[in-house]
């Protein structure tokens, strides 16, 4: 729906906000107007039409009030806005919001003036400010060259972020503004864990490099582009060990790169339910991955077309599609495109007209992370 478009009946406004209060973004308001009559009844933040204040907005400087506002069975979803990725991220969020049915969203802006189209945009905002206050440091604006200071500054912030959720005990999934989501998300995540004894999952990436000697191997590490984790003590330690990289070297690294030399100095990994169990109880956080979102060939990078996804878009493998390996806001939507995951249309004369429509495929239907992907995807 358009900002054009009538508003909604009165006497509709405050039941409205009443139910956005109880069940968060992804409320379900009855029949609504769309260009494709696959898209269901969620709520996009930008289409409220009511004047009436929503229950986040006003809290981006208070982030303990934000958190208890948006928190779902005690967990929240973090994800970090930046103009520079407007499109991406708008793209981001309706994946969010209409497919993974993610109602505890906490949108972090970084910087002012993501700052001031973040709340535009009606959504639950943090001011990242208001992270880099009590962390120290700055937060980016554009369309950060990677490898700059802005880049190292950005990245960091879904550190902070993490870090400050899961510091006041609540179970945080980060999500990077470049996914597009397949399926209902929160069970998956919380099912993964139970089933495996774990304290957290992030995704595996899985490289083809070479040795010195010229010998090819698998390269296999951590993304910290989506992760969910449990808050504990083991994770709370593993938090302040990843924090340690924004303090020394958030000038020079990206928070993943850090992330990853933490194995065996603040968690290790675990790729069975006993072995997870028995990290665990040596009190070290338990990091069971999810699997390489790509597989054959030790496939890292997003593909060009559907016809490189072994069994199709849908399988047990993928909650989400990551455009890993795609620098910059333009190649990446140039890659969603390519795979009929670009989900929003911006009305060029009025950034803030966002319309949006799923493909048929989605939500994918299956189960998810129900095989064995301990070995690597090829042998």
């Amino acid at each position: 729906m358009g900002r054009g478009m009538a508003p909604a009946a009165s006497g509709g406004a405050e039941l409205l906000v009443e139910r956005l209060g109880r069940v968060g973004l992804a409320s379900k308001v009855g029949a609504r107007a769309s260009n494709s009559s696959h898209v269901g009844a969620d709520l996009l933040p930008w289409d409220i039409r009511s004047a009436d204040k929503l229950p986040w907005e006003g809290l981006q400087e208070d982030l303990d009030a934000l958190l208890r506002v948006q928190a779902r069975d005690n967990a929240v979803s973090i994800l970090v806005f930046n103009e520079g990725f407007y499109h991406v991220t708008l793209n981001c969020l309706v994946s969010a919001v209409k497919v993974a049915k993610l109602d505890n969203l906490v949108i972090v802006a970084a910087g002012a003036r993501s700052a001031a189209r973040c709340r535009q945009l009606r959504l639950p905002c943090l001011d990242a400010a208001r992270l880099t206050r009590e962390y120290g440091g700055a937060a980016a604006e554009g369309d950060a060259a990677r490898g700059s200071a802005e880049w190292f500054q950005l990245v960091w912030v879904k550190t902070l972020a993490a870090h400050a959720a899961i510091a006041r005990g609540y179970d945080v999934a980060f999500v990077d503004a470049d996914t597009v989501f397949l399926k209902e998300a929160m069970p998956v995540y919380r099912d993964f864990l139970s089933r495996n004894n774990a304290d957290g999952t992030f995704m595996y990436e899985e490289a083809n490099q070479t040795r010195d000697d010229g010998a090819p191997y698998l390269n296999r590490y951590l993304n910290s582009g989506n992760f969910f984790l449990r808050s504990n003590a083991r994770t709370r330690r593993l938090m302040d060990a990843w924090l340690l990289g924004y303090r020394f070297q958030s000038q020079t690294n990206g928070n993943q790169l850090w992330l990853n030399k933490l194995e065996g100095l603040a968690y290790k990994l675990c790729l069975s339910p006993a072995a997870c169990a028995r990290r665990a109880a040596e009190g070290w956080a338990a990091i069971h991955p999810h699997p390489n979102q790509f597989d054959g060939a030790g496939q890292m990078c997003t593909p060009d077309s559907l016809a490189h996804f072994r069994g199709g878009l849908c399988t047990d493998r993928r909650l989400y599609v990551h455009a890993v390996c795609r620098a910059g806001q333009h190649l990446k939507r140039r890659a969603f495109e390519r795979l009929g995951l670009w989900l929003v249309a911006v009305n060029p004369d009025d950034d803030l007209d966002v319309r949006a429509a799923l493909p048929p495929a989605l939500p994918c239907g299956g189960g998810t992370w129900r095989q064995d992907y301990s070995r690597p995807s090829f042998a």
